[in-house]
């Protein structure tokens, strides 16, 4: 993933906590500040969109992260799409799940 200055682990560390006490508008607040956008920084705020009820913006996120993370960001695509209506893609990604 490649290294990340000083300042965007502690950010990522601090985003990560908030998601872990359900406080996702504040992990989201905190990751935006991160300077360069890695697939972790996407998958968590993935997360918190997802725990806001923000399916599309999540949806993206995780998008941009699915190949780092595979799995977990196939798991959460098939909910985003699922809870979007989208049930087309929600299978693609219950497939893919699958072959995994």
């Amino acid at each position: 993933m490649g290294l990340l200055p000083e300042d965007d682990r502690e950010l990522l560390l601090r985003g990560q906590a908030c998601l872990d006490a359900g406080a996702y508008t504040r992990s989201v607040r905190i990751l935006d500040a991160v300077n360069e956008k890695s697939p972790r920084a996407h998958y968590l705020l993935g997360q918190a969109a997802m725990g806001q009820g923000a399916y599309a913006l999540a949806a993206e996120h995780f998008l941009q992260a699915e190949q780092v993370f595979p799995q977990d960001c196939a798991k959460a695509l098939e909910t985003c799409y699922r809870e979007l209506e989208d049930y087309k893609m929600a299978y693609h990604y219950a497939c893919k799940l699958r072959e995994m």
